[in-house]
């Protein structure tokens, strides 16, 4: 026997050995051959099925037609009912009423796919998928298909009925899911708010770091410029100094009285030079002051100086006015050999000059101080530059304004400065305004370094055909800390962008603040970004879209969430994170989400879907109104079901189109398998032989054997034989027999007997028709037994059989005796045979 428990013995995998095995499996060239396929030329030649072909030539299965009764008229089909059908992911289940026609033999499926254009197709383009004797059908399609279906009915004359419906049933089955996810996938790839949520923060802060860069680098640059200004001042007052060297002094005054010096003097130098080429007058002006006093063990020396430098040149090319003014005084003690010191200084310049195609002014102002106790050095500056250049297509003007403190002693330093920077530009295309404003502070000591800066760029360019505003604001901590066996580094940033700009083809508003700390190179960080953005396109139709969004980022880890609406119809919001949850604060107890996403997997306790497509659902307990399935239902236990319409096959391999048992779907059960221990049969009928065991208990019987009468007041006594046969007969018993329109035998069973010293006789009389019965002898001549059997003819109305027995003497014998005890018979009725000698 055959072990059904066995697994089938095909390979997994999809390499080609594996799928080489299969084959070889499938075909019969490998194994027992029990995994073999059956072929529909083998299933025909079976007779399990009709094989016929469609309009397109392809081969379709048919099943055989059940019999039907010779007695009952075949109908001509009727249309079929209720056809509809229902889309899965991979199948698309039909299903239709029971037909209610004589004859059904089976149903027929049609199909036929959209046209190009996606409209419907014609019946004429249909072509016949299948045929079932069920009513439901389960069609193998691809997920995210779409087809138009027609049902008919054929009965066993191989009569096709009418159509479901001319235009037919449209089904569609559900995409794929990994499809679905692999667009989504794609439209995630395009979309500016998914590729905002994933890029890396540092990318969306580089352009702000870069701006931040470029302002600081501009800063060093008018830094440079500055400090080039007041070096080019300061030069202009050494030069002063060394005209005045070779000028007698108007007035000068010294003064010395034992430890200490005075000496105090006025310079002046006026100077006119005229050439075939070149004006110059210049005038110098110098007031200083010197004090000196010494002791034992200290210096004293103190200075002071006024420089002054005005100078104007012309020429054929430019004019030239110049003012240079400079301050000084110094305060300096060398006390037990430590040098303390003070120094300030006032620079200032004042510059015009004009050429053909330009006009500069100038003002510069520098004011310097520095004090040094010995062991720690203070220092301070504030400049500033003004500066408006006018050529023949572009007008500047520029400040710079730097504030700068200082402090130093042998175990630490710490620096502070203000840097601003102001300018304006004018051109035929253009009109830029610009500020940019650095605050910086520093702090150092052996162990460790603090560093804290503001940086705001403000920037707002005007051209023929746009504009731009835009300010980018950055403000920074920074700490290190060294000891023997590791540095400490950390940093925080907050840098905030805001940036407006509207030209003829649209407008733009953004804004994206950015908050980061770092510890030794690993950073955090949180960004927000909004955006406007309206747009006409070149159709001269206009469009808007609006984004905001929020990501934080720890090292490689991001998160994030995000707004954008768009005016084509696009509405997003994505939320770009490892787990997300939704809950309830509100709700005392333990916190309980309401909606979960974890490893890749939803949760949600609790959920009213009105309509939901799932691919794969593994479910503890479903409870719903219907359930369709287009392909199987598999169970290892169904309770409490009524199934309805289409066939069932239980114990394959057997003589039942490949079953022991097959259920059709008119209620027809052919099986070879019955072990009934108990019910009911009603009109039941059995075709071949069956073999009874056990007791047989039959109220009625028609066919074969028709009926058992029991007659239980049979003749009980004894008479005294006579010598005429005609009066003495006596009756044993009576039975009256249904109408019948067959010809029957009734069987009188043995009757025992006990005759003494006579002749005797029996007869069966029916319908006043006598029909002789046998006495036997068994031992002895007076033990005799009778029995007989009588025909019953057909008849439509009651017959009473009769049986009588009768006995006599002969010659001179008078004692003879014919005596039956009651006893019980069991007279059965038969059908009718005759039987070939």
């Amino acid at each position: 026997m055959t072990n059904r428990n066995v697994k089938a013995g095909f390979r997994g995998g999809r390499d080609n050995g594996a799928m080489q095995e299969n084959m070889e499996l499938l075909t019969g060239q490998r194994g027992n051959g029990l995994d073999r396929a059956i072929t529909i030329r083998e299933l025909a030649q079976l007779g399990l099925i009709n094989v016929s072909r469609n309009s397109n030539g392809s081969v379709t299965p048919k099943p055989v037609p059940p019999t039907f009764p010779d007695d009952k008229p075949v109908d001509i089909p009727h249309a079929p009912v209720g056809f509809g059908g229902f889309g899965g992911f991979g199948a698309i289940m039909l299903e239709w009423k029971n037909p209610t026609f004589n004859g059904f033999a089976h149903a027929e499926l049609w199909r036929a796919a959209p046209n190009v254009d996606n409209s419907a197709p014609n019946l004429d383009q249909a072509v016949l998928i299948a045929t079932t004797p069920a009513t439901v059908f389960g069609d193998i399609v691809n997920p995210g298909s779409t087809f138009y279906y027609w049902c008919r009915f054929v009965n066993v004359n191989n009569i096709s009925g009418p159509y479901s419906d001319v235009d037919g049933v449209k089904v569609s089955t559900s995409p794929n899911i990994g499809d679905i996810i692999d667009d989504i996938g794609e439209q995630m790839k395009d979309s500016e708010l998914v590729q905002g949520l994933i890029t890396d923060i540092s990318e969306g802060d580089k352009v702000a770091q870069e701006a931040i860069n470029a302002a600081k680098d501009e800063l060093a640059a008018t830094d440079k410029t500055l400090q080039e200004s007041i070096d080019a001042a300061k030069d202009e007052l050494a030069t002063a100094d060394d005209l005045l060297a070779g000028v007698i002094a108007k007035v000068e005054v010294d003064y010395k009285n034992g430890d200490a010096e005075a000496h105090a003097s006025i310079k002046e130098l006026e100077q006119a030079v005229t050439t075939d080429d070149n004006v110059l007058a210049q005038q110098i002006a110098q007031m200083e002051a010197a004090f000196k006093a010494s002791g034992e063990s200290s210096t004293l020396t103190t200075n002071a100086k006024i420089t002054t430098v005005e100078k104007t040149s012309t020429d054929a090319t430019q004019a030239l006015a110049e003012r240079v003014t400079g301050l000084t005084a110094q305060w300096k003690k060398d006390d037990a050999n430590i040098l303390k010191s003070a120094n300030a200084a006032i620079t200032e310049a004042t510059k015009v000059l004009t050429k053909e195609d330009e006009a500069l002014a100038e003002s510069l102002k520098s004011l310097e101080g520095k004090v040094n106790t010995g062991n720690t050095e203070l220092a301070g500056s504030i400049s500033d530059l003004s500066q408006v250049v006018i050529t023949a297509d572009q007008a500047l003007a520029l400040r710079v304004d730097k504030v700068e403190a200082a402090y130093k002693d042998a175990d630490k330093e710490t620096n502070s400065s203000v840097q601003s920077l102001t300018q304006t530009v004018t051109d035929a295309g253009q009109a830029l305004a610009k500020r940019i404003d650095s605050i910086d502070a520093d702090y150092k000591d052996a162990d460790s370094e603090l560093s804290g800066a503001i940086s705001v760029v403000s920037e707002v360019v005007a051209t023929d055909d746009n504009v731009l505003a835009q300010q980018i604001a950055q403000m920074e901590a920074a700490f290190k800390a060294t000891n023997e066996s590791a540095t400490l580094t950390t940093n925080a940033k907050i840098t905030s962008v805001q940036k407006t700009a509207a030209d003829a083809s649209g407008a733009l508003a953004e804004k994206v603040d950015t908050v980061q700390s770092t510890i030794n190179d690993v950073s955090t960080t949180v960004q927000q970004n909004s955006s406007a953005i309206s747009t006409i396109n070149k159709d001269g139709s206009t469009a808007y879209k609006a984004m905001w969004s929020t990501k934080a980022q720890a090292g490689d880890i991001k998160a994030g969430i995000g707004i954008l609406a768009k005016s084509d119809g696009t509405s997003q919001v994505a939320i770009s994170a490892s787990q997300f949850f939704v809950f309830d604060p509100n709700k005392a107890g333990a916190i309980q989400p309401l909606f979960a996403i974890d490893k890749g997997k939803v949760v949600i306790p609790t959920a009213l879907i009105e309509s939901a497509t799932i691919q794969i659902l593994n479910a503890q307990i479903i409870t719903a109104d219907k359930v369709k399935a287009g392909i199987s239902i598999t169970s290892p236990k169904i309770e409490g079901a009524e199934f309805l319409g289409g066939w069932a096959k239980f114990g394959s391999g057997g003589p039942y189109s490949g079953y022991h048992t097959y259920i059709s779907a008119d209620g027809t059960v052919r099986t070879n398998r019955i072990y009934a221990y108990g019910g009911t049969f009603s009109n039941v009928v059995i075709a071949e032989d069956c073999i009874i065991k056990g007791k047989l208990t039959v109220g009625q019987i028609e066919g074969d054997i028709f009926k058992r009468y029991i007659v239980n007041k049979a003749y009980n006594g004894k008479f005294t034989a006579t010598h005429s046969t005609s009066g003495s007969f006596r009756r044993v018993f009576s039975i009256t027999i249904e109408p019948a329109d067959i010809t029957r035998t009734l069987i009188i069973p043995t009757i025992a007997c006990y005759v003494w010293g006579v002749h005797r006789a029996c007869y069966a009389r029916c319908n006043g028709q006598s029909y002789s019965v046998d006495i036997r002898h068994e031992g002895t001549a007076d033990h005799v037994y009778i029995d007989a059997l009588v025909p019953i003819p057909a008849s439509s109305i009651e017959q009473t059989v009769v049986v009588e027995i009768a006995c006599w003497t002969s010659g001179s014998t008078s004692n003879a005796e014919w005596s039956i005890s009651k006893q019980d018979l069991y007279v059965e009725l038969f059908k009718s045979q005759i039987i070939s000698a």
